[in-house]
């Protein structure tokens, strides 16, 4: 059994300290010498799913290229990302209040096994806590004047608290007011190509995945059932710029505490467009979009569509080692269902 732990207040902003390791490694760039060879792993669309706390109780794949790693080829990958959260709605006979900041910390794996298939796993680590950007996010809301429209209820809320109260008819779903550091679910995937980019056609790859429930359901770490996934990546080349769409139907399994509601498969995907500044830098601007598992619930926090307008950057290190930092936003119709910020970095080691 996972150890769950529960402590009053972080110690060390962990997004800080992955910012410094980058402020570090940036300089590095200009240490390294070019040579012929590609920069493995540094580009690609920005790697990361939807982190609207509900949303994650389910699988998700992030955004990929359509390139498959070689046999005896492997990747590692370290995610970090952080998340504003403050959605509040009473609609449907649901009273849902989400007021948090969470800390993913993601351990991504890939392998080659040859015949153009890789093998992945994830295991991520999460960490429910007050946060620190509620201040800065009101004055940002302040300045563009869209607190009043989008986020007339920040200021009933304390900065730097918890809350995660979910309720169906006064029957609560989810009641969690701490710090809660935990594990969430793994997730076994597969990934083959289909075809190469030709000069008029753009590579496809498809792709499968599994969640275990391994991550506490009712610190909402996950649903507490397995789910299935199948997805298909398009890439092309045009120039210096690089398209790729994503695309994805998940088969979630209904957890017992959703019993009498109205739930089946979802869809999420990503359209995003790479332009290579350099052979060690890109920059990405990135749309992503799901559908929920809920259906007709009345509650736009379960049932609304979400899409998120994403930018960021790709950085090669060196031959065999990338990085990625970028942040997601909510756009459209998503503010009120979807979490308000994300900001997130990736460092990736291909050997």
């Amino acid at each position: 059994m996972w150890e769950i732990c529960k402590v009053k207040r972080p110690q060390l902003s962990l997004t800080a300290l992955f910012v410094a390791l980058g402020l570090v490694l940036v300089p590095s760039i200009r240490s390294f010498a070019d040579n012929d060879e590609d920069l493995a792993g540094s580009g690609g669309p920005l790697a990361i799913r939807n982190q609207q706390p509900l949303q994650l109780l389910f699988l998700g794949f992030d955004a990929e290229q359509a390139t498959v790693l070689p046999k005896g080829r492997g990747d590692v990958r370290m995610a970090l990302s952080r998340t504003n959260v403050l959605l509040q709605k009473n609609q449907g006979g649901i009273d849902a209040t989400l007021d948090l900041e969470m800390t993913k910390i993601g351990m991504n794996f890939a392998y080659g096994i040859g015949h153009r298939v890789e093998l992945g796993l994830e295991l991520p680590f999460y960490y429910i806590s007050g946060g620190f950007l509620d201040k800065t996010i009101r004055g940002v809301e302040r300045a563009f004047a869209a607190e009043a429209k989008l986020r007339r209820n920040r200021e009933e809320f304390p900065d730097f608290s918890v809350t995660f109260d979910v309720r169906k008819d006064g029957i609560p779903l989810f009641d969690n007011n701490d710090h809660v550091l935990s594990p969430g679910d793994l997730v076994l995937r597969a990934k083959g190509e289909i075809l190469k980019e030709e000069k008029y056609f753009p590579a496809v790859t498809g792709r499968v995945g599994i969640k275990i429930p391994t991550g506490d359901a009712d610190l909402a770490f996950g649903s507490g059932e397995p789910d299935l996934g199948a997805g298909v990546i398009l890439e092309k080349g045009v120039g210096p710029l690089i398209f790729y769409v994503n695309g994805n139907l998940i088969v979630p399994f209904k957890p017992e505490r959703f019993s009498g509601l109205d739930f089946g498969p979802f869809f999420s995907g990503a359209v995003a467009a790479e332009y290579r500044l350099s052979r060690r830098l890109s920059a990405v601007l990135q749309l992503d979009a799901a559908t929920r598992p809920f259906r007709h619930m009345g509650n736009k926090i379960f049932d609304q569509e979400l899409l998120e307008v994403l930018v960021g950057m790709n950085v090669g290190l060196a031959r065999n080692l990338s990085w990625q930092l970028g942040a997601a936003e909510d756009v459209f119709n998503s503010p009120g269902a979807d979490a308000d910020v994300t900001v997130f970095t990736n460092l990736g080691y291909r050997f």
